[in-house]
């Protein structure tokens, strides 16, 4: 039992190490993205960049999750708790951004037709 343990410690800390980094990813290429594009004089920069951290932060946050697989002490899930919440919460927050974004846009389109 032991041995089965510690392989799903294992595959959840890998697993955990692979969603976050992919979310680190994706933050630095939106990053780089936007950067370039608002060089180039893009309007969109704003909301391209808000997509970006929206997908990243759910990277992270289902690297939080996993991580509460194997969570042993009551402090260590009530502080991947918080994270997860303060991380909820921030994607919400970006979506809403997004809708309002994408909302201007539309607007601009029309007003420019």
């Amino acid at each position: 039992m032991h041995i089965a343990t510690e392989f799903l410690h294992i595959i959840v800390h890998c697993s955990q190490m692979i969603l976050e980094l992919m979310g680190i990813v994706i933050l630095l290429f939106g990053a780089t993205r936007c950067l370039y594009s608002h060089f180039r004089g893009d309007k969109n920069v704003r909301l391209i960049l808000a997509e970006r951290i929206s997908l990243a932060l759910e990277f992270l946050m289902a690297g939080e999750i996993l991580h509460t697989i194997v969570a042993q002490e009551i402090q260590e899930l009530i502080a991947l708790g918080a994270i997860i919440v303060f991380r909820a919460i921030l994607t919400w927050e970006n979506s809403h951004e997004i809708k309002e974004l994408e909302e201007q846009i539309e607007h601009h389109g029309s007003k420019q037709e």
